[in-house]
């Protein structure tokens, strides 16, 4: 039910994940590393256009990258995960303190 209300409530979208498949394909062929789906989005030409129909603002954003999501998975891109070392900075009242931190950053690339 969940995906139905979804569905529904972007039937009025001008561009849905299958019209921007293509693009999607290309950029991952072009690529030669795993993308996050945030660089995909970044990468297409219709970029702007997706964001623009979604929402203003950065919830726009956010929202076209789910979009995005959904038309690598009409590809068939595959999931991975990479680590990542980060440092999360804590402000104290001697100072930030930096801890490195590890994280799991997904990543799709085109399945061969």
């Amino acid at each position: 039910m969940v995906r139905r209300a979804s569905a529904c409530k972007r039937s009025w979208l001008l561009l849905k994940p299958k019209d921007i498949a293509d693009e999607v394909r290309a950029v991952l062929q072009s690529a030669n590393r795993p993308l996050k789906a945030e660089e995909v989005l970044n990468a297409l030409p219709s970029r702007e256009k997706l964001i623009v129909q979604v929402e203003v603002g950065s919830s726009g954003y956010f929202a076209a990258v789910q979009i995005v999501r959904e038309a690598l998975a009409h590809v068939g891109a595959s999931l991975h995960f990479i680590p990542m070392e980060l440092d999360n900075v804590t402000p104290g009242e001697k100072g930030a303190m930096i801890t490195p931190t590890r994280r799991l950053i997904p990543v799709y690339r085109l399945s061969s």
